[in-house]
């Protein structure tokens, strides 16, 4: 089976027959590949293109279109006579409504972003967590792990060497870690943009000060009930929703970039608009609600089913999502999600997991795995 996928810059051509072996194609190679898809000869081809406009003499096209072919011969079979429906699904035109007709699409040699586990200690104890953070109170510190200071500036030797881009520097809880300001100096220093994922509960004036003098210019925050009793039962501890405010306002007073990351869950799906709206009080820059992912931690307990809002509530909110994009419109950027995800799909319709292709995340032992969803597994 043979399958050629247009992309926002060329096209790719894979042969799920032969390992999955593909070829990257510029827009005007997908497109002349296109036409053999088994109703054309070649000679078919060779006349079509040369009658386009522009086009060079019968004897070039006929051999760019030989060369063209022999270089993608694993992709290509020969009959003995034309068939009567196409092998592509995909029309010819369609691959040719791209921005750049001879860019070839790119992939990735090294990660372009990396999701970073500073801690498994946490402040809270959420019900949803899928990195089954471990609750406590403490700062982390090497007393515990004497090679973990050492391990961990390795890794960010290596991330730096790589030339990641950008990191989002996560946990647990990061700001319970000694190593926070100093590690996101490190990464700044070299140029790489770093975001901060905080549930912002121990944010004071004086640690938010430093963390904009290491350089961090974009944060990530919690927030997921409108109601203080919600949240403090979605986080697993009493006196949340006061702490995230305080926290949040506090990040305000400096020129953070900040997120406020909305877990939605069939607890709270019907209190996001109203979490909008208090994002917007706050002059958050950006809200992104996110559908409750259990993860591999569901199975010990962490979360579960339970949390799953219903396809219903997810198309309401979907439809009230589009109503407060339009009324926040020039204060507060709103993310959608799709909806459809959650309807059943074919197998050419599963998207692409970027992980381990385009990004990984390092757990804090310096364990590498394709995401935190797969944390441990």
């Amino acid at each position: 089976m043979v399958t050629l996928r247009p992309e926002r810059c060329g096209a790719v051509i894979v042969s799920y027959a032969d390992s999955g072996k593909y070829s990257l194609l510029s827009s005007f190679e997908a497109f002349i590949l296109s036409l053999f898809d088994g109703t054309r000869t070649l000679r078919d081809i060779v006349a079509l293109l040369a009658s386009l406009e522009d086009s060079p003499s019968l004897d070039v096209v006929r051999h760019d279109v030989s060369n063209l072919a022999a270089d993608n011969s694993d992709f290509i079979e020969l009959l003995s006579a034309p068939e009567e429906h196409p092998r592509f699904d995909v029309a010819p035109r369609d691959l040719l409504s791209r921005h750049d007709l001879f860019t070839r699409p790119a992939r990735p040699e090294r990660p372009l972003w990396i999701d970073l586990y500073l801690t498994r200690n946490c402040n809270l104890k959420c019900i949803y967590c899928f990195a089954d953070a471990k609750h406590g109170t403490a700062q982390s510190t090497p007393s515990g792990d004497s090679g973990r200071e050492r391990r961990l500036f390795n890794i960010a030797g290596q991330i730096a060497d790589l030339g990641v881009k950008r990191l989002l520097v996560t946990g647990g809880e990061p700001t319970m870690s000694h190593d926070l300001l100093e590690l996101i100096q490190f990464f700044t220093q070299r140029k790489i943009e770093v975001v901060l994922a905080t549930n912002a509960c121990l944010i004071t004036g004086i640690v938010a000060e430093r963390l904009a003098r290491a350089g961090l210019r974009e944060i990530q925050v919690k927030l997921d009930a409108s109601s203080p009793d919600l949240q403090d039962r979605l986080s697993g501890v009493k006196g949340t929703y006061q702490q995230l405010i305080r926290g949040i306002r506090t990040l305000r007073e400096q020129p953070f970039s900040i997120t406020v990351a909305i877990v939605v869950t069939a607890l709270n799906v019907d209190e996001i608009p109203e979490v909008i709206r208090v994002c917007a009080e706050l002059g958050v820059d950006k809200v992104s609600p996110r559908i409750y992912a259990a993860g591999i931690w569901a199975l010990a307990g962490r979360g579960g089913a339970y949390l799953n809002p219903s396809p219903e509530a997810i198309e309401l909110l979907q439809q009230k999502l589009k109503e407060a994009q339009g009324r926040y419109r020039s204060s507060l950027d709103i993310a959608s999600f799709e909806p459809s995800r959650f309807k059943k799909k074919t197998e050419r319709e599963v998207p692409t997991c970027p992980g381990l292709v385009s990004s990984c995340t390092i757990l804090d032992n310096g364990s590498v795995v394709p995401c935190e969803t797969l944390a441990d597994y």
